[in-house]
């Protein structure tokens, strides 16, 4: 997870800086940038589809069948999971309606292509602009395949995706399977993130980077001397803060915990 992170942050700025270059266009095909723009989306599935390859994935879900085939509330939870997952997945596939993703979310991004740059849209109207807009680099090139903004809900979707499998990876090292199949159903059938997975909003993306920061902080807790995981929590964290300002508050917490850690004070 903690590579998809990354990658998903090296390509988010990569359009930023193709777009500040104004290396953007509309969706059109007979339009030379749109074509880099369209070519750099399929680059961003076959990297993310390589990755999954690479880590052989089906081996998660093989072991995954092998530690719960015989427990049948694990087995329940799966499926109340994989239930919600389909009621959203039907959700997703109907017309935007948030309020948020047809102001800003969607909006802006579809002026950066119209314009074929990225830049700042000046009045009060559009004072999202000034924000933090990490996701909306991959609604901006998801709207060259699907200007109806389809594509950039699934993307919302698959971010929810994406934190179940980070909330599993970091319950698994202190709770048994049972109870962390529990924890990601308690999560995952939440209305609010129901509502948000069938949606081209941002939190979910924004969730998604920060359960990845936090387990790599407490990798880092558990053996102070691997720096790496600290270094790597704070990459992602600041690409949670990239997607939306409010992740800025974990960081006084880390902080708080970083001064207690090295100083060896208990908590």
């Amino acid at each position: 997870m903690v590579e998809l992170a990354m990658i998903l942050g090296i390509f988010s700025y990569l359009i930023l800086g193709l777009g500040i270059m104004g290396n953007l266009g509309p969706p059109r095909l007979d339009r030379v940038e749109t074509g880099v723009l369209r070519s750099l989306g399929i680059i961003i599935l076959f990297s993310i589809i390589f990755l999954a390859i690479k880590k052989k994935f089906w081996v998660f879900f093989i072991d995954l069948w092998q530690e719960t085939k015989n427990d049948k509330i694990s087995l329940l939870f799966i499926g109340l999971l994989s239930f919600q997952g389909l009621v959203n997945v039907i959700g997703v596939l109907g017309p935007e309606l948030g309020f948020d993703a047809l102001w800003y979310h969607l909006t802006i991004p579809k002026i950066f292509l119209q314009q074929g740059r990225i830049f700042f849209i000046k009045g009060n109207l559009f004072y999202y602009n000034a924000m933090p807009k990490l996701t909306e680099m991959f609604y901006l090139v998801s709207l060259a395949f699907s200007p109806s903004g389809l594509l950039a809900k699934t993307i919302h979707f698959l971010f929810g995706i994406g934190c179940i499998f980070g909330l599993f990876n970091l319950s698994r090292r202190f709770l048994k399977t049972r109870e962390v199949l529990l924890a990601c159903l308690v999560f995952y059938t939440t209305l609010i993130v129901g509502w948000q997975s069938i949606t081209a909003y941002v939190d979910l993306a924004r969730t998604f980077f920060e359960i990845i920061s936090l387990d790599l902080f407490l990798k880092w807790l558990d053996d102070k001397n691997k720096k790496i995981f600290l270094m790597e929590s704070a990459i992602v964290l600041g690409l949670a803060i990239s997607t939306k300002l409010l992740a800025f508050a974990s960081l006084p917490i880390f902080l708080i915990l970083i001064f207690f850690k090295t100083k060896k004070i208990s908590l």
